[in-house]
C-alpha cells in the first residue's frame, strides 16, 4: 500500500517510546508509516512495537551499533513515503500535527519542507510556556518569519544556519534521500539535515503545527562531551566553505570556528579525566 508519510522514529534504548508512538498513530492523517529504527538492536523495543499491534509500525533493529547520524541515514533510505518526518523516541505530537505539515507542503510545492518551531514539555509530558519560550532563544528560533521563507540565509534575521528538521517537520523524500549525512555529525545529524535541505530550498513555517520537544535529564543534546563538540565543529567548517551562503554567513562559520575546536578540545580533556 502506498503512503504519504513515512516517520521516522529512531532510539537507543530510550525511554518514553510509548507515549511517542501513540502521538503518532493518534493522528487524524492516516496515510503513513512508522519506521522505528533501533539501533540497540532490544527485544524490548521489538515487543512494545508488536504490542502496538498496528501494522504502520514497521521495526528496524540494527544488528551493529550505528550511531545516531546512520540510523537516521538508514531510516531514510528506507522511506517509502512521498514525505518524511522524523521524530525523535521521547517526542510527542498532536492530533493535527501531521495533516497541518502535509497541507501546508502540498500548497506550496516548491517548499522542501514544513516545520514549526518545537514546544518545550516537561519529563511528564506536559507543556511549558516558560521553558518554550527559554528554548527557543537558546535556539535562535524566536525571530523567524512564519510563512514560506524563500532563501533561509538571506530572509530569517537570526544567526541560526538551518531550519529545525526533527520534532515537527515534514521534508520531501528526494530532496532528503539526497542528502549525504556523515557520521561525524553523529547528534546533530538534524542541524545537517536543515543546514543542507535551507541552503538551496525554500522552505514553509507553520507555528500552527505542534510538535513537543521534551526536556529530561537524557536528552542527547543535553549531554557535553568532545565528541558533541567535534559534530558542531565539523559543521561550521563546512558553513566557512559553503559557496551557496552569502559571505556574512559563510564568515560566521569561520568566526565560530576556533571556539568550537577549543571547546572540544576542553570538552576531551574533561572527559579524559573523568575516565571517559
Amino acid at each position: 500500500m502506498t503512503v504519504k508519510c513515512s516517520v521516522i522514529v529512531g532510539t537507543f534504548r530510550g525511554g518514553y517510546l510509548r507515549a511517542t508512538l501513540k502521538s503518532i498513530l493518534a493522528q487524524s492523517e492516516p496515510s503513513f508509516e512508522i519506521l522505528l529504527m533501533d539501533d540497540a538492536n532490544s527485544p524490548d523495543v521489538a515487543e512494545l512495537a508488536a504490542s502496538l499491534g498496528d501494522s504502520r509500525i514497521k521495526y528496524h533493529g540494527n544488528p551493529t551499533t550505528l550511531g545516531p547520524a546512520l540510523n537516521h541515514a538508514r531510516g531514510i533510505s528506507l522511506a517509502c513515503g512521498k514525505y518524511v518526518a522524523i521524530v525523535n523516541h521521547d517526542d510527542l505530537w498532536e492530533p493535527e500535527t501531521l495533516d497541518t505539515l502535509l497541507s501546508g507542503l502540498e500548497r506550496h510545492p516548491d517548499c522542501v519542507a514544513a516545520f514549526s518551531r518545537p514546544r518545550v514539555t516537561t519529563a511528564d509530558g506536559r507543556f511549558d510556556e516558560s521553558r518554550t519560550s527559554h528554548a527557543w532563544t537558546t535556539w535562535d528560533l524566536t525571530d523567524v518569519p512564519a510563512g514560506r521563507i524563500g532563501n533561509w540565509a538571506r530572509d530569517v534575521r537570526s544567526t541560526r544556519l538551518a531550519f529545525p528538521s526533527v520534532v515537527c517537520a515534514l521534508m520531501r523524500t528526494p530532496e532528503l534521500q539526497a542528502v549525504k549525512i556523515p557520521a561525524a555529525v553523529g547528534g546533530s545529524y538534524d542541524f545537517w539535515i536543515g543546514y543542507q535541505l535551507s541552503r538551496t530550498h525554500p522552505v514553509l513555517h507553520l507555528d500552527e503545527a505542534v510538535g513537543y520537544w521534551r526536556e529530561h535529564p537524557d536528552n542527547l543534546t543535553r549531554v557535553r562531551s568532545a565528541k558533541r563538540s567535534f559534530e558542531m565543529a565539523y559543521i561550521y567548517s563546512h558553513v566557512a566553505l559553503d559557496r551557496a551562503l552569502p559571505p556574512k554567513r559563510r564568515l560566521y562559520g569561520a568566526a565560530r570556528l576556533p571556539r568550537a575546536y577549543a571547546v572540544t578540545a576542553a570538552d576531551y580533556v574533561r572527559g579524559a579525566r573523568q575516565g571517559r
